[in-house]
């Protein structure tokens, strides 16, 4: 009897497990592979043919990074937060305009106890 009951424990708790590292797979994959065609068609060109300045349009890549989340994370998780800070790269001081760098902060409650994190920081390195 005692060993039915160990039995049972063993395979919940695997299956508990298995659930728990599904979520947090799909998540790291989903949040990782997100398409670069977000942050480059968030980067509008300006000024003259010689001199060409590259930024983040911040609303553009918000919208269009909460479009993308939307669509594929509630599959894994039920809720989430995100959170954007825009910043110059070379100073690392937080902009408001034409900012060359974006810090994603993402938050999702796996379990009760357990929430995902994770920061990812995207920059315009070269101007093409």
């Amino acid at each position: 009897m005692i060993l039915i009951f160990i039995s049972a424990v063993m395979i919940m708790c695997s299956v508990n497990l298995f659930t728990i590292s599904s979520r947090i797979n799909g998540v790291n994959k989903t949040i990782i592979n997100a398409p670069m065609e977000i942050f480059q068609y968030s980067v509008p060109i300006s000024g003259s043919s010689l001199e060409i300045k590259l930024y983040f349009d911040q609303e553009m890549l918000k919208s269009k990074y909460i479009e993308y989340l939307d669509s594929t994370i509630y599959k894994f998780v039920p809720s989430y937060t995100v959170d954007f800070r825009f910043y110059d790269p070379e100073t690392n001081i937080t902009c408001r305009n034409d900012c060359e760098g974006v810090e994603i902060s993402f938050d999702a409650p796996i379990i009760a106890t357990y929430k995902f994190h994770r920061l990812m920081f995207y920059e315009i390195k070269e101007n093409y």
